[in-house]
């Protein structure tokens, strides 16, 4: 396969946009000798929390001694990132070698009639292929939209589902409201596995629960975790038996979702994969989750976090509360169109000082900064356009001063350009 070859199937495939059918996806794994049956699997489903879920267990895994396979979507910083085995990333030279044979793959099933797998069914088939090669002893996987009709819910039944907070997000899409949304989520349990949910809205939960009573599986709800000690050096909180556990990751809904995974692993321990108290204190405190509530300098700090939707403005807003009381932001937001970002701003915007708007890059679905600040002059005229993402650290970094803090908040895909460009100043 030339470059050219590749950029022209990866440019056909992202012209599909998303597709929620398993059809194609089963033909395609199928022609690649169906790699996804060769590793058990941890399917993770839900609305926020997925990401930090999947880090805890990675971790707390890995600790375990297993050979822990990842993946989730989108890649928040590096492309590739979001495949993995253990701590080795798959790298593009594994990518383009099951790229090839995806494109071979893919070209039959064009000429059979098939439609071409869309770009998020190349990577998920990808990941597969990368997991068996590597053998990996277990999968921890997310779901990149929905659940049902989701590319990663070709795999068998999983050994634990694991379901974060279901809250209304992509609602053209899965539904519009929480039940159809849970209901369409709910599609990855399947008979023989094990469910555990964090609390949910009695809605989502109704939706659980009938899925778990028609396939004969059981469902438990994760502990609360109490005692809590929030802190911007490190969490420590009570759960599930366990006393004084910690965490590295921040924002105040990380113990909650530290506490889902503890619920899988309690799972994963009854379905006879042994995990030691010693490996999930060990993961918990090692687990590490990029563009949640992450602070990237100090004096003054400067935070990145991917609120994109109602429920995850709500958990930082929380989290400002708890970590900085009433101090203000200089803030910087980007969004895509398909979210509700006027309840994004409307939950943000009274901690803001100033705020910047950015159009996320290189998204077809990207918001116009203009249209953002429009938006938000509902709350403030102290709003700047910007038009990249380094001019808009550059504007945050003048307005602060050296003095106020800055808060980055929206879509993952330019956090990591922001962090970047935090980087190169720093040098």
């Amino acid at each position: 396969m030339t470059p050219a070859e590749e950029r022209a199937f990866l440019e056909e495939c992202r012209s599909g946009g998303s597709v929620m059918d398993l059809d194609a996806m089963r033909l395609l794994t199928e022609k690649l000798g169906n790699p996804e049956e060769a590793v058990p699997c941890v399917h993770i489903a839900g609305t926020n929390g997925k990401g930090s879920t999947l880090a805890y267990l990675r971790s707390i895994l890995k600790e375990a001694g297993l050979k822990c396979g990842y993946y989730f979507s989108p890649a928040v910083f590096k492309e590739g990132e979001q495949i993995g085995v253990g701590g080795r990333t798959m790298g593009s030279e594994k990518a383009r070698a099951y790229l090839e044979e995806i494109r071979k793959a893919s070209l039959e099933m064009k000429a059979e009639g098939s439609r071409l797998p869309t770009i998020f069914e190349v990577q998920t088939a990808q990941a597969f292929c990368y997991f068996r090669e590597m053998k990996a002893d277990i999968a921890v996987i997310e779901c990149g939209m929905g659940g049902r009709d989701d590319a990663t819910n070709v795999i068998p039944a999983p050994i634990v589902c694991v379901f974060a907070p279901i809250s209304l997000d992509h609602v053209n899409i899965l539904g519009k409201d929480i039940s159809g949304i849970a209901s369409v989520k709910a599609g990855i349990i399947k008979p023989g596995s094990r469910v555990v949910s964090a609390h949910q809205d009695e809605a989502a939960y109704k939706e659980l629960k009938k899925a778990c009573d028609k396939t004969g599986s059981s469902l438990t709800i994760a502990d609360e975790p109490v005692n809590i000690r929030f802190s911007l050096r490190e969490q420590s909180f009570d759960c599930g038996g366990y006393k004084g556990l910690k965490t590295g990751l921040k924002g105040v809904f990380q113990p909650d979702n530290a506490a889902l995974a503890l619920a899988a692993v309690k799972a994963l321990n009854e379905a006879g994969i042994e995990i030691s108290e010693e490996a999930v204190r060990r993961g918990l405190k090692e687990a590490q989750w990029p563009g949640r509530f992450e602070i990237i300098k100090k004096k003054p700090y400067i935070i990145i976090d991917g609120a994109h939707n109602e429920a995850a403005a709500y958990e930082l807003e929380r989290s400002i509360r708890e970590y900085f009381k009433d101090a203000k932001f200089i803030g910087v937001a980007g969004v895509l169109k398909d979210k509700d970002y006027p309840k994004v701003l409307k939950i943000m915007m009274p901690h803001m000082d100033q705020l910047i708007t950015l159009t996320p890059p290189d998204n077809p679905r990207a918001l116009p900064a203009m249209e953002l600040a429009e938006e938000a002059m509902k709350y403030t005229n102290r709003i700047t356009v910007a038009d990249s993402v380094e001019e808009a650290y550059e504007i945050a970094g003048l307005l602060s001063g050296g003095k106020e803090d800055i808060l980055a908040f929206g879509s993952l895909s330019w956090l990591g350009r922001f962090k970047a460009e935090a980087g190169k100043k720093e040098n």
